[in-house]
């Protein structure tokens, strides 16, 4: 099953990281019928990073795509846009296969609207042909 995610973009979430889970932590109890779920992954880093480097860190929500109506993306797009203006971050959404290929598609910021909604509806309510 496909997954959609919304992440913060960026691995500096020190000063963030209680805020964003609490948020993070209400929408997916508001949503877990619908499969949300919170993700907190900190990667250790590799051998190639350098001092100034952080390790990928991905906070966030995944949510089922086929669970993701049009009434939650509108939801959806409204937390990100008010979570943007709290924390000063932007957010990366992506598609996640069941093949564990994930891919990044668009950002959502303090300016998230429409254009942004319909890219988020393309990709959870299947087009009709």
């Amino acid at each position: 099953m496909a997954v959609i995610y919304v992440y913060v973009d960026g691995s500096d979430n020190h000063a963030v990281e209680t805020q964003l889970l609490t948020e993070f932590t209400t929408l997916a109890d508001e949503w877990s019928a619908l499969g949300a779920n919170v993700v907190n992954d900190r990667d250790n880093g590799t051998p190639d990073l350098r001092g100034e480097d952080l390790p990928d860190w991905f906070i966030g929500l995944n949510i089922p795509a086929a669970s993701l109506s049009p009434t939650a993306a509108r939801r959806l797009i409204h937390f990100i846009k008010g979570l943007s203006e709290q924390t000063g971050r932007e957010f990366v959404v992506g598609l996640g296969a069941p093949s564990g290929v994930s891919e990044d598609l668009f950002f959502l910021g303090r300016d998230a609207g429409d254009q942004q909604l319909a890219q988020l509806l393309s990709i959870a309510v299947p087009q009709e042909p």
